[in-house]
Formats: structure tokens, sequence, C-alpha cells
């Protein structure tokens, strides 16, 4: 038997397809590590009756869905072949929706385009055959377990039992950058109007919304991706944009500082620690180096693939250094200049070596460090700084449900040391920020809704049948609109159009197959018309051939005519002629 842990690192194995560069697929060749893995399974597999090989990991799933097909080949060979979905196109034709789309590149400057599932559709199907091999275990289940046994699970509670939303309004220049509602006039000045008289209205040129529905023919000018990082780093800090603008007072990041220095002073006796994760900004501190640092950095769980094929860097780290305003550095400014001593606030991108990271969380976890800030994949799995963390603030949200989940394992885990003094009455605090009527709101739906589609494939059962990817980064026309708006009912009419939109090519498909039938009830009403007339036909044609027959073998080749006396000396002769050619 062989047991393999963190099985999620041999998720790049070799894949057959017809198709070019599937997001979330990594190298298609795959590594050498991943099939020599996948020989050996194959091989004690087939020597023990599918029971040689097991695997275990925490992140089965942290791409794409798409990742699933190549977890069925290492642990479901046999019964995909015998579905007949061995094969990746057979598979994903079955359980995908494949579009293209445009991503960054490793430069970050251009654009690809990619093939990438949108949404996977029979999902039921796919979740049953996925917890045919797989035992999934999730902290819900740990906790009950905990509970049965009369003891509790070792990890400190949520204040409020879930995050802290606080949402703040929007500076005057986030909302023109997001979409402002004009007037229309024409060359000479005047309003364009409607036949009421009404004034015809459109988005400011420039804004966001105006840049989605006026995309140009050349992605490399414009394109849906690259407005969406625009917005999500517009709903950040507007200075991300515009490094001139100003410090808007009622701000996510100010009000992110207003939180800090609250529990900061809450929990100053004991020296209760704070981490703070932001993705779409860098430290720069004047020195050019932490910058240089983040301008090829690797998530965690893509270090393999970037490796063997030079893979699309994270999109986030990419962002991070496209502005030469930091958040980190304002929001380091801001409390030093409320009182914490600088020594107490540490970055760790400071952190270039195992050595140097582990001296920063121990500072950390001795309460000689308040405030740790990072990005997620920096300071996302194993970052152990829990002894003394109160409170967690997500300035930003990150595209992948895994992504939240590592940010939310550095406080809700064993080991802090508030809780085992406490286990009653000590609780942690979650915060996430959010700015209205920018796409934040929605960054925070769309990654509720990726969860919600991970969970289904976790917990199995489930009523849908089509959930939306995980890999999915670009938003479209419709989303902004609701998000810069403030409208949810822009996006629900925009869902509903599309709903009836397909409903109506249905119902046409529907008319189109009932044409088709009643053209062949047409033509099977006169099937009796038609076999009388080629019975007809035919007796007409065994007449004739009854006519021209004779019993007598007889035939006649140039002047010769040959007859019955001649026909033993022809078979004769045939079979001679071909005896000779075989």
């Amino acid at each position: 038997m062989l047991l393999t842990d963190e099985f999620d690192l041999y998720k790049n194995l070799f894949i057959n397809t017809t198709m070019q560069s599937v997001a979330g697929l990594g190298n298609l060749t795959g590594s050498d590590m991943a099939f020599d893995l996948f020989v050996k399974g194959r091989y004690l597999d087939q020597r023990y009756n599918d029971r040689g090989m097991y695997g275990a990991t925490g992140t089965p799933l942290s791409n794409s869905i798409a990742e699933m097909y190549t977890l069925q080949r290492y642990f479901q060979y046999d019964d995909m072949k015998n579905r007949g979905i061995l094969h990746f196109d057979a598979w994903a034709s079955t359980f995908g929706q494949v579009v293209a789309g445009w991503e960054l590149d490793a430069t970050g400057v251009n654009y690809k385009l990619n093939s990438r599932f949108s949404k996977f559709q029979n999902v039921p199907e796919l979740v049953n055959m996925y917890r045919s091999f797989a035992d999934v275990i999730l902290r819900e289940d740990l906790e009950e377990q905990a509970r049965a046994q009369g003891k509790r699970f070792p990890v400190p509670r949520v204040a409020g039992g879930k995050s802290k939303n606080i949402v703040v309004e929007r500076s005057p220049q986030q909302a023109k950058y997001m979409g402002i509602q004009e007037r229309r006039y024409d060359s000479t000045g005047q309003p364009y109007l409607r036949a009421d008289g009404s004034p015809v209205m459109g988005w400011n040129e420039g804004s966001i919304i105006h840049r989605m529905e006026n995309m140009p023919k050349d992605p490399r000018k414009d394109n849906p991706l690259k407005v969406t990082n625009d917005a999500r780093k517009a709903g950040l800090d507007f200075r991300l944009i515009d490094p001139s603008a100003p410090d808007f007072a009622g701000s996510k990041v100010n009000a992110a500082v207003s939180e800090m220095m609250r529990i900061y002073k809450k929990w100053d006796e004991r020296k209760g620690t704070q981490v703070v994760f932001c993705d779409l900004s860098t430290p720069k501190l004047g020195k050019g180096g932490l910058a240089q640092v983040e301008a090829s950095p690797a998530r965690d769980d893509d270090s393999e693939e970037i490796e063997e094929e030079g893979a699309s860097i994270s999109m986030d780290d990419i962002l991070a250094t496209s502005s030469s305003f930091s958040v980190y550095d304002d929001i380091r400014a801001k409390l030093i200049g409320r009182g914490v001593p600088a020594a107490e606030i540490r970055y760790v991108h400071e952190a270039n070596s195992d050595l140097q990271k582990a001296k920063l969380f121990e500072q950390v976890n001795r309460g000689e460090v308040r405030f740790l800030l990072g990005s997620t994949a920096k300071m996302g799995a194993g970052t152990n700084v829990q002894k003394k963390l109160v409170a967690e603030h997500n300035l930003d949200a990150p595209w992948r449900p895994r992504d939240l989940e590592q940010r939310e394992g550095r406080i809700i885990r064993q080991g802090n040391e508030f809780y085992q003094e406490d286990p009653d009455g000590f609780e942690v605090e979650l915060l996430r920020y959010a700015t209205k009527q920018t796409y934040d709101s929605r960054m925070w739906q769309t990654i509720e809704y990726k969860a919600a589609g991970i969970e289904q494939f976790r917990k199995g059962g489930g009523s849908q049948r089509v959930i939306e990817d995980i890999a999915s980064e670009a938003a479209n026309a419709a989303e902004m609109k609701a998000a810069a708006t403030g409208n949810p009912l822009i996006f629900m009419q925009v869902q509903l159009s599309s709903e009836l939109r397909k409903i109506e090519a249905v119902h046409a498909n529907y008319k189109r197959n009932m044409h088709s039938m009643e053209g062949r009830l047409q033509w099977l009403d006169r099937a009796e018309v038609r076999a009388s007339d080629r019975i007809e036909k035919l007796q007409a044609e065994i007449a004739l051939r009854d006519g021209n027959t004779t019993d007598e073998f007889a035939f006649q080749i140039g002047q010769r005519r040959f007859g019955k006396d001649d026909k033993d000396a022809l078979l004769c002769r045939l079979s001679i002629i071909d005896t000779g050619m075989t």
C-alpha cells in the first residue's frame, strides 16, 4: 500500500487533450513527480484490486474544479474508462462548459487568450463519483466529534459567530471612476432627447462601466479582466489609480486603521497581536527592494507549475506592483501617527528566508510585533503566529475560497494562549472591509458563491446542477453596473434577461421540432400510397423479368455463342483462373 500526504502537490499530471491552455490544469505535459506517482498507483491498484494507493490533502481543489479530472484518474481510472470519460475532452464535454477568456501572462503587461471552464454541469453526478473514492472530513465533523466526547474543539470562537463586515461610503473620485450617468450632447452642445422629451443619459467616458460597454476589438488596449482589476484597486483605495488623489477620510483604509487602534488599545496590556491581509498593494518603503521581491512571486500552491511551464503568476501580485502608492506604507504611517511604536509594525515581505520568517513569527508570538501586514501568498500556509492573535483584517477579497480559508486559518487554529487561559470567554475578531457601490461587494458575493460550490463537493448532496468555476476572475458589464449604482435589481434584470433568452431559445427549438414532426406525420400519412406505387412498379419489373427468362443456359460474346454444352468447360476454366489468382 502507498500512502501519500499533501497529495495536492501531485496534481500536475499529464493530460491528453485537443484543447490548448485550459486554465487550472497546469502544464499539459505534466511533471515527472506526478507521473511517477501515477505509474506506481496504477500498478498497486491493479495488483490489490483498486486498494493500493491512498492520498491525504486539505485542498483537493484549489485552482479549478477541473482538477477533479486529475484526482479521478488517480483513484477512479477503471471506472472512468468504463464510462467513456477517461479522455479529458470527453470528461470536459460531460461536466464542463469551456469558454475562451483573457488573462495576464507572466509579464504582467500583455494579455493572452486561454480556454477556461466558466461553469460545471451535471454536478450531482460528478459529486457522487468523487465521494465514491473520497473520505471527506470537515472541521464541523471534528467539532461534532469533540462534542460527542464531552470536549471542546480547541480553537477560539469568532466574535458574533461570523466575520464583521465594515462597509464605507465611496469618495467622489471613486464614484466618478466607477461611473456616473450624465446627459448626452451633440456636436453643437444641444442635449439628446428621447421621443417623450426626457434626456438621453450615458456613463461618463473613461469610467469602469463606460469601458465595459465600449470594449475595443484589440484586447491589448482594454479587456474585461483589466477593467475588473482596475475596479478592484479603486475599491481598495483610489490612490492606487491616481497617487495624487487626496486621502479620503471615509475610506476603508482609514476605517481599518481605526479598528486596528481600537483593538490595539483593548489588548495593549496583554500584547494582543493583529494580522492585516492586503493583496492589491505592496510595501515600498522608499528602498525599492520590497517591490522587487513582489515583482515575480509564486503562489505557494503553484510553484511547481511556474517552475515547469512558466505559468501565469498571481494576478494580484502583479497588480500590487503597478502603482507607486502603497496601502501598506499608508497604514504604517497612520498607526505610527496614532502612537504605535514603529518596531511593533512589520511586513511579512521583510523576511526573505525561512530563518528570517521564523524570527519574525517568533516576535509576533511574543507580542513584540503587534501588527503583521502581508498578502495571502506570503502570509498564508505556514504562517504560525496565533499565540497572541486577537484580530484579522481583510482589506480586500481574494478570488478563490481557498485563499480566504488560508487567511482565516491563521487565527482560527489551535495554540492561542488567550483561548487556553479562558476557553469560554475568549473570542477573536474577523473583520472584512468593503466600499459601497464599487466592485468590493460583488467580490465578496462571488467568493461566497464559489465557496458554496466547493462545499457541495466536500459534503456531497445538494441540488445545484450547475456551479461557477472557482478560477473565474473577470466580471461583466452587468456586474459592474450593479456594483457601481448600488442597485442589485440591475444585475437581477440582466440575469433574468439571460434566462429569458435561454427560454426563448428552448421555445424556438421546440417549434422547430414541432414543424419537423408535422412534416414527418404528413410523410407517414402518404406511406400507404407510396408503398402501393412501389409495389406496382416492382410487379411490372418482375413481369418483365419473367417474360424474358428461360431455363436454357446461353449467352453470346462477340460472334461466338455459348450454350449448355459449354457450361462445364467454362466453370472448370474459371476455377483454374481463380486458383491461380489466389
